[in-house]
């Protein structure tokens, strides 16, 4: 059965097999698990060295071979960190082009710096950019160590999309400078020949398949390309139009900059001037990489069916980039465009992953000699597809949108379409690094636009909706003629200080039009602060000095104030659970305004505006029911005589407090005329242990007339909750007053068919008023 199981997976999930033990999990074969290393090799290194030339672009082509070996470093020692110390035997890691982006900006603002009274160099501006590397290495390890990986996720999408698109346009614009203003080039138009070719190989790239013959595309035009440069070479008068090659680099192995040519540099007094430039470029670097790396780990957890440790791959990468930029490297993090190829290729066990970082390794070895071939065009065809490819298609298709038919920008998109255009301008207009901060700064001020909404997801009158509780007929045309001075808001999202202001604005304006009860629903709520329960607090007490009555729905008082001890997310839970309670009780409200204010449901808080405006209507109060027929809708219209002869037919029977009258399923047998005491109605709820309370009953109530119709079973159960004393009229004994009185019997069908009326209209009336 086993063996069945296995044969029936698919190659993702036989990847992803917890049930294998060990660090190197399922291995499939050892020569596929070469050959899928090779294949990520294969992907990865043009990406390497690509990513290389990206960050180096503000120092000129001259440096672009330091550029090739920072990307190449990069891959080897966060790649090796990653496979040894994460918690993803499969993930992939090398440099990547947001990181690399950030470490271009950073070069940009470093390179003629005002230090000490002179200026940084090309060299000094590399050393101090790797420094922010290693920098941001260790601002990774914090991440991990003090579990921020989840946080970091939720850097919003629009910022990203505009720092990809943005990143996209600077790479592009630097492939124009750059082809353009090669040294050697031809003058005139001819200038142009590079910036041509570049284009036309990068439109091969991104035309030909994914892979061809096995080989990723890139790869196979890097080769392709530069074996036609090196033919055409030859030809009279073609090496100015063809833009040249990189310069030759020696073989070696990489230097640790910052322990040797830069330690006498760094220690100087004069530069911790760049600290705090050093250190927001560090924390860039490290956000944009954890990012990298965490949305990787998602992709690849749903591959594989893992779960992988998020904080524990976020300190194995930034010891790898605290390496890495030790030794002249630049940023790095997890990447699926690395991975994927090594899975599809039949990769399933840790011995892929370190076949992939042998042969990287190998290549930091062999590639230096072999990197002077490499020709200008054909790098620069490269990095135009690389920046076409970061052109975010989210974003352009917003901007689109209004372009096409029948489609328009939502209120949201809006927002969304304004972050990504602020991100870009700024980004071109100064720096990526700046770029990210106003990104940043503008989705919170929007999102915070968008929260501080009103509060009030709806309101609706008393007069239309009533509490669950049934009143004496009295008391009943009372709320029907003075309800509209009750009014119930319905609150939902975050109370803090700009929302909770839009709800004192609104209250005010509800006083004007003459409320004088107000019920706070706060099912809803999902926050809130001290700011916001200071202006709950001071609505509350200009309502009292008014004389108007507030209740609150749905907040319930929270006894358990010792933490309890429940492991991860289910002790975040239970220290949520009546937060509104206590975040009230600490900032000493409920004190202030009183325990009885608050109720744990709405129907609760609106009984006690009821009760409390028809104290207000009729300070006596209305007489209690005495005696059989007192207040009974059921009896309208009947007189004396009429009520002598029902008289013999009813049986007085008393209840305690929390006896049933009748239990829901049984069969009904009865219909009963509520005298003295309450009864609660209530439902029971399927496949649960809960019942819903639906009614409270007063006296004059009248309740199980559905028996004397029909002998279905109860469709609810009455709990008496005090003690209460009804009058029992039997099916038998209502079959003999038919039998003996038909006309009094006919006039008491027809106050049942008037209290079915009554209670549909207000039924009708309700829903109508609740879906406004």
């Amino acid at each position: 059965m086993q063996h069945t199981e296995q044969a029936g997976r698919s190659p993702g999930a036989a990847v992803g097999s917890a049930a294998v033990p060990g660090r190197f999990g399922p291995v499939a074969s050892l020569p596929t698990e070469l050959s899928a290393g090779l294949t990520a090799a294969l992907v990865s290194l043009p990406q390497n060295m690509a990513h290389g030339l990206v960050a180096f672009l503000p120092l000129g082509t001259e440096w672009a071979t330091t550029g090739l070996l920072a990307g190449l470093y990069s891959a080897l020692f966060v790649g090796i960190a990653s496979c040894l110390l994460g918690s993803s035997r499969l993930l992939v890691s090398g440099p990547r082009v947001a990181g690399a982006l950030v470490f271009s900006a950073l070069l940009g603002q470093l390179l003629g710096q005002a230090v000490g009274g002179g200026t940084l160099d090309a060299g000094q501006a590399v050393t101090y950019a790797f420094l922010a590397v290693v920098l941001s290495g260790l601002a990774q390890v914090g991440f991990g160590l003090t579990r921020l990986g989840n946080l970091v996720k939720y850097v919003p999408f629009p910022v990203i999309a505009g720092f990809l698109t943005a990143s996209g346009l600077l790479v592009l614009a630097s492939q124009v400078r750059a082809l353009t203003g090669l040294p050697g080039s031809a003058p005139g138009m001819a200038a142009y020949a590079p910036l041509a070719l570049a284009c036309l190989l990068a439109f091969v790239t991104l035309r030909l398949p994914r892979r061809l013959l096995g080989i990723p595309s890139m790869a196979v035009s890097l080769v392709l390309g530069s074996a036609l440069y090196h033919l055409a070479a030859d030809w009279p008068g073609a090496l100015p139009l063809l833009g040249g090659t990189l310069a030759k680099v020696p073989a070696s192995l990489p230097e640790p900059a910052l322990l040797t040519r830069g330690a006498a540099t760094l220690l100087r007094w004069e530069t911790l001037e760049l600290l705090p430039l050093l250190c927001i470029a560090a924390l860039s670097i490290a956000t944009v990489s954890a990012l990298d790396t965490l949305l990787t780990m998602v992709a690849l957890d749903n591959r594989t069916l893992e779960r992988s440790d998020e904080n524990r791959e976020l300190l194995a990468q930034g010891l790898g980039n605290a390496v890495a930029g030790l030794f002249c490297g630049i940023p790095g993090a997890g990447s699926m465009a690395r991975t994927i190829p090594m899975l599809n290729a039949g990769g399933s066990s840790q011995l892929a992953n370190l076949a992939c970082l042998a042969l990287t390794a190998l290549a930091v070895v062999w590639l230096p000699p072999l990197i002077g071939l490499l020709p200008h065009a054909v790098m620069g065809g490269i990095l135009i597809v690389i920046g076409v490819q970061l052109l975010d298609r989210w974003s352009l298709d917003l901007l689109l949108r209004p372009f096409r038919r029948d489609q328009r920008l939502t209120q949201g998109a809006r927002g969304d379409l304004l972050v990504v255009a602020l991100v870009v301008l700024v980004a071109l207009g100064w720096d990526l690094i700046t770029a990210v901060v106003f990104g940043v700064v503008l989705s919170a001020v929007l999102f915070i636009k968008h929260m501080s909404r009103s509060l009030v997801r709806r309101s609706y009158s008393g007069a239309n909706v009533r509490a669950r509780r049934f009143a004496g007929e009295r008391s009943t045309r009372l709320l029907e003629a003075h309800g509209q001075r009750i009014h119930v808001l319905e609150l939902e999202g975050a109370v803090f200080f700009a929302s909770a202001d839009l709800l004192e604005q609104r209250v005010e304006r509800l006083v004007e039009s003459g409320i004088t009860h107000f019920v706070f629903d706060m099912k809803r709520i999902s926050a809130i602060d001290s700011s916001g329960a200071k202006v709950l607090q001071r609505i509350c007490l200009r309502l009292a000095k008014r004389g108007i009555y507030v209740a609150f729905g749905y907040v319930q008082k929270e006894r358990r104030r010792r933490e309890q001890t429940f492991p991860g997310a289910e002790r975040r839970y239970h220290a949520s659970v009546r937060q509104v309670w206590v975040t009230l009780e600490d900032l000493g409200i409920v004190a202030l305004i009183g325990e009885r204010t608050f109720w744990p449901d709405t129907d609760g808080a609106l009984a006690a505006c009821e009760a409390d405006l028809l104290q207000r209507l009729q300070p006596d109060g209305e007489p209690a029911a005495e005696g059989f027929g007192a207040g009974a809708a059921i009896l309208h219209g009947l007189g004396r005589a009429d009520l002598r002869q029902l008289r013999p037919l009813l049986q007085r029977v008393r209840y305690a407090p929390g006896q049933a009258v009748f239990t829901q399923g049984e069969e009904g047998d009865a219909v009963y005329f509520l005298a003295r005491g309450s009864a609660d109605v209530l439902i029971d709820l399927h496949a649960t242990e809960h019942r819903k309370r639906v009614l409270t009953l007063l006296p004059g109530a009248v309740f199980g007339e559905m028996a004397i119709l029909d002998r279905k079973p109860r469709a609810a159960s009455v709990v008496a909750t005090t003690t209460t004393s009804c009058y029992r009229m039997g099916r038998e004994a209502f079959h003999d007053l038919q039998a003996t009185q038909p006309e009094l019997a006919f006039r008491l069908m027809t106050n049942v068919c008037l209290l079915f009326v009554g209670r549909l209209r207000d039924a009708n009336q309700m829903i109508m008023e609740l879906e406004i």
